[in-house]
Parts: structure tokens; sequence; C-alpha cells
């Protein structure tokens, strides 16, 4: 049983030709993976930037004894890479629906197998708990249908441990993490292949109401574009004439329909709730107002998978 992964369209093929759903597209599609569409894209392209970074660093030294040089590099060799006597990077594990890359597999003194997941980011515990076990999963199927690692020195007969190596430039972590129940992991590829269940949820639901939805919020989208490039340049045109009054001494420009006043600076107080709580939390909690929020739904609009 083979599988071949094409990086540039992210899919993984069986060898009978069958596209398998990676583990990441799997996690995404049953909400089990955090949404992370609001988040700044520039902030997620430079973290994903760096994560393959690290990750090359690591392979590179782990196959040509390559040094890197982030901190993180250096916390996986001086505090990760002594534990085990065996380590191999990038390993694609697959059943017959599903498909993904560990990070590491490694192998320590005891000869116990460990399924290694690198992260740059913020780490989701049940999300990384998840994908670790789906990785252990796929690895139990491939032994059970015969693949074997000739050169994998573990002992089949202990139990397979999960871990995360957490890579931040300051305070990197190792930890293991507990295993999702198989009972569980079979629920959700169950749910996979039952086009009315997204896992946790039954989703049965007017499909001219969903898309309606989707049109709605790709209008909402356009316009939402359209606005920031409208403030853009207005931000523009009131630097420009701010600095021409500012340099000519008018504080207050009329004309029979627009005034235009250049306020002073001024120092404005406000207060830190959070700091407030963690410092003087009977103080908070006397000065805090609650309110109760209604129910409400929320869409998002998902991009094109990987």
């Amino acid at each position: 049983m083979t599988v071949k992964f094409d990086a540039a369209t992210h899919t993984y093929t069986n060898e009978y030709g069958k596209t398998l759903i990676s583990v990441t597209q799997l996690l995404r599609k049953h909400s089990i993976t955090p949404d992370f569409s609001k988040v700044n894209k520039d902030l997620l392209e430079f973290k994903a930037q760096r994560g393959t970074m690290i990750h090359k660093e690591i392979e590179d030294w782990l196959f040509g004894g390559d040094e890197g040089f982030t901190s993180e590099f250096e916390y996986f060799r001086d505090n990760i890479a002594p534990m085990f006597k065996f380590a191999r990077p990038e390993e694609i594990l697959f059943t017959n629906d599903y498909a993904g890359t560990t990070d590491l597999l490694a192998v320590d003194a005891d000869r116990s197998l460990w399924v290694v997941d690198y992260k740059t980011g913020q780490v989701h515990k049940e999300a990384v708990r998840w994908q670790l076990s789906l990785y252990k999963y796929a690895f139990l199927f491939m032994r059970a249908q015969g693949v074997y690692w000739a050169d994998l020195p573990y002992d089949p007969e202990k139990p397979i441990k999960l871990a995360v190596f957490d890579a931040k430039e300051t305070g990197s972590k190792f930890y293991e993490v507990e295993e999702i129940p198989v009972k569980q992991i079979d629920e959700l590829l169950r749910c996979e292949f039952d086009e009315e269940t997204i896992y946790g949820t039954t989703t049965q639901l007017d499909a001219s109401l969903v898309q309606k939805a989707l049109a709605f919020e790709q209008a909402i989208a356009s316009l939402d574009a359209e606005k920031k490039r409208i403030d853009t340049e207005y931000k523009n045109i009131k630097a420009q004439i701010q600095a021409a009054m500012t340099e000519n001494g008018v504080k207050t420009y009329e004309t029979d329909n627009i005034r235009i006043t250049v306020k002073s600076a001024y120092e404005r107080t406000t207060v830190d709730s959070k700091k407030l709580q963690e410092k003087f939390p009977e103080v908070y909690e006397a000065c805090a107002k609650k309110s109760k929020v209604a129910e409400s739904l929320s869409i998002t609009i998902k991009e094109a998978a990987e």
C-alpha cells in the first residue's frame, strides 16, 4: 500500500488513484480545528513561513547534520533530540480514507514509539490531540495491513506516545498529550461519510437558505473590501489636508457645505480591565456590569481547501 503527496495541490492519492482527505482538511471540515479566518492574513503568512523554516532546519539536521540558527531549532537539538535514539521526520501516514504527514516519528531508549507534531503558533490542545490521534490511528491501520518499517526500532507491544514540540522564540516546550479514544475517531470517520452529519452535530438545513446566506456573506465581504479601500484613500486625503492646515497655521476651514477643524492633541485615560481584574479582582467584580447576550448565528465563508 502506498500514498503519494502532491505538494503543489496539497493532495494525497493512493495507489488506486483515490484522493484522500488530509488530516488538516478533515479537522477543519468538522470544526475541530480553530477558525483562523478573522486573524490578520499577513500575521498568519509570517508565522507559516517561520514554521516552514523551523521544520526545514530540523529536517536538514536530522538527515544531514546541517546546523540551523533559530532558537527553536537549538531547543530541539539540545533538549528533544537527546531523548531519542532514532528519529524520522516527515512520514506519511494513511488509512483507506484519509492521510497526513507527521512531523516526527521517534523511538526512545526504551523502544517506545513517539508521534510528534511541531507547533510554531498558538497551540490549540484539543485540535492537536485529534491531529496526533489520527496519525496514530493511521499508523496502526498501516501496521495491520502489513506495512513494515524495517528500520524503525520500536517495540510494538509498548503504547505509542503522542507529543507536541511547542516551538517559540522564547520558552519552547515539549510535552505529551492525551490521545482521543478510538471510539470517537470512528464516530468522526462515520460522520465524514454521512452527508447530513458533521461530527458533534446533525446538519439538515434547507440548501436554498444556505446558498442565500452564502450570497449575502459574499456581498458583505465585497462591500467590506470596498469600504477598506475607500477608508485608506480618505485617510490619505485627510492627512494631506491636516498637513496643509498645520503648515499654514489654520485651525478651522469652512465653506457652505463643509467645516474642517484641526483638533489639538490631548491625553486620554482608559482602564485596562484585564489588569484590573488580575490585581484587584474584588473591585473588578463590584464594578463589572453583566448583561445577557442573545443567541446568535455566526456564518463564515470558507476559503478553498488546501
